[in-house]
This record gives C-alpha cells, sequence and structure tokens, in this order.
C-alpha cells in the first residue's frame, strides 16, 4: 500500500491511496458505497481515460449532492461517486487508511478531518484524508485536471477571422461560388495553469470549421481552414465554398457564420495527462448577393 501521510495533526494533513478493485459481493448483495473493505494492493479501477473520470460527485450522510465536478460531457471515463468517511482521531498519532476511518457517510463539517470515499460501480477507486473545506471539496482528486481545466479557461481563443472570395466587402453573386476560409485562427494556442506542486499546460487544435451559409442550405463542414482562392486558376473549386441562389432584397444582408472546433490535450508536470471536451469559437459575417455575372474575381 502507498501512502504519503502528514507527521502532525496540527499541519493539514492529507493521506492519498490508489485503491484497487475489492472483490465483488456475495451473490445477491450489493455492498454500499463508502462500506468497501480496504484492499491492500493499489490498482486503479473503471474505465479511466488517461486516468481521469468524466464526472465527481460527493454525496452528504443524507445522500444528496454536495459537489459536481465534471471533466468530459462526452461520456468518456467513468464517473466517480464520493462520500465523506469520519476519521477516529487518536491522540498523538496520525489516522490510517483502513484503520482509523468510519463505515458510516456524514455530512462533513469546515475543519473537519474526513476520509473522502470514491466509488465506481460499488467498487472503491480513490480514498484520502483531508481536512474539509467546502471551497476544496475534493482533497486532492485530479489535481493535475484541475489544473487543466483551470488552463483551459485561460486559452487566448480568437474568434474565427472568415475570409471570402469574392470579399465579404463586395457582392457575392447568384450562380457563382463563393469560397469561405478562416485566417490566422486556424492554429494551435496553449496556456498553463498551476495548483499547488502541480502544473497543466492545455493545448486547443482546431480540427474542423463549420460554414452556414446563411441562406437556409445545409452547413459546410471543411476539416482544415479552407483553400484561399488563386485568381491564376479560375477554374479551381473548394469544398469550403456554397453557390447562392437568390439575391438578397435592397438595402439587407444575410450571415456567414462560421465555427471552429478545437479539440483540447493536456499535459500536467506530475507526468499525468488527458484530454477535455472540445471547444468552439463563431464568428459572423455579413453578405450582400446580388444577380450579376462576373468574369474576374
Amino acid at each position: 500500500m502507498t501512502r504519503a501521510c502528514g507527521t502532525r495533526l496540527a499541519l493539514a494533513i492529507t493521506c492519498v491511496i490508489a485503491v484497487a478493485m475489492s472483490p465483488p459481493p456475495a451473490s445477491g448483495e450489493t455492498a454500499p458505497v463508502g462500506q468497501q473493505p480496504i484492499p491492500t494492493t493499489p490498482r486503479p479501477t473503471g474505465e479511466i481515460v488517461g486516468g481521469t473520470p468524466s464526472v465527481v460527485v460527493a454525496l452528504d450522510g443524507a445522500g444528496r449532492t454536495m459537489a459536481t465536478r465534471t471533466y468530459r460531457t462526452g461520456g468518456a471515463g467513468p464517473r466517480w461517486t464520493c462520500v465523506y468517511l469520519e476519521v477516529i482521531v487518536v491522540p498523538g498519532s496520525t489516522p490510517e487508511l483502513g484503520t482509523d476511518v468510519g463505515k458510516g457517510s456524514i455530512t462533513p463539517e469546515v475543519g473537519q478531518l474526513v476520509a473522502l470515499t470514491c466509488s465506481v460501480d460499488s467498487r472503491l477507486v480513490h480514498q484520502e484524508i483531508f481536512t474539509f473545506d467546502p471551497a476544496a471539496p475534493f482533497g486532492t482528486i485530479n489535481a493535475a485536471a484541475d489544473a487543466a481545466l483551470l488552463a483551459r479557461e485561460m486559452l487566448p481563443l480568437p474568434d474565427p477571422d472568415v475570409v471570402t472570395s469574392p470579399p465579404a466587402g463586395r457582392p457575392q453573386l447568384v450562380g457563382v461560388a463563393t469560397w469561405f476560409r478562416v485566417d490566422t485562427a486556424w492554429q494551435p494556442v496553449s496556456a498553463t495553469a498551476t495548483l499547488g506542486a502541480v502544473s497543466a499546460t492545455v493545448t486547443a487544435t482546431p480540427t474542423q470549421v463549420v460554414f452556414d451559409p446563411g441562406d437556409g442550405s445545409a452547413p459546410i463542414t471543411c476539416t482544415g481552414p479552407g483553400p484561399a482562392f488563386d485568381a491564376a486558376q479560375p477554374d479551381a473549386t473548394s469544398d469550403c465554398a456554397h453557390t447562392y441562389q437568390r439575391r438578397t432584397p435592397d438595402g439587407t444582408t444575410l450571415d456567414l457564420t462560421a465555427t471552429i472546433t478545437y479539440d483540447v490535450a493536456w499535459t500536467a508536470t506530475d507526468g499525468t495527462g488527458d484530454t477535455l471536451d472540445p471547444v468552439t469559437r463563431t464568428s459572423t459575417v455579413a453578405l450582400t448577393i446580388n444577380e450579376a455575372q462576373a468574369l474576374v474575381r
């Protein structure tokens, strides 16, 4: 068993253990959350992607949700359900998991020493002892991933800088393809955040841009930024283009909307890493459509 524990109760005591799957209950029985035996061979459990659950939920003594932390909404990784157990404090000694932890879940009070116990499908996956603080109800669970969540909020992601051909400042032409692309927004962007002793660097990489022409036709999905029109190749075609069929009424425009999707991944100084939910950025450009013919863009 691996533990990292403080030596004085006067200090903020944290004791963490990665716990193996406990043996399944006897046939027809289901051990309640927080009352599993503490295994002696550490081994993470659950279909954890990169070690990070999708959601961690903490319950109070009555089974009500006290706190929720979401890492991914797409279903990658399991849902951890956690309860707080009472820690039996013996003067002059440091409490230990497995020997100084009560069995029934409690509603913790500020400053109380508790054992956070987390399970997946009634199988123990994490337990640690710490002093309860409602501002940090999950102790040290996924400190690196939490730093990554913070870094994701710091990402300087630009809105799509949409370029059209013909340019958006000129009328588009009925029956002539308008090419769409994004320019400098199509590049990876990174940010770093630190929580305690762990720093995480998040990188957002563009994977697709969706153009909604704004005339009621289907959106156009491009897996790259879209090619630039080359006047020297007037017969070239683009998968990121649309041919408008009707003019806009005099004095009106339609909205071309571009949405870039970024895949988000992170690495931390403790050697861990994973992915987070994708993020998007959207911008809109006003276009005028005229009924005219053009020989040169």
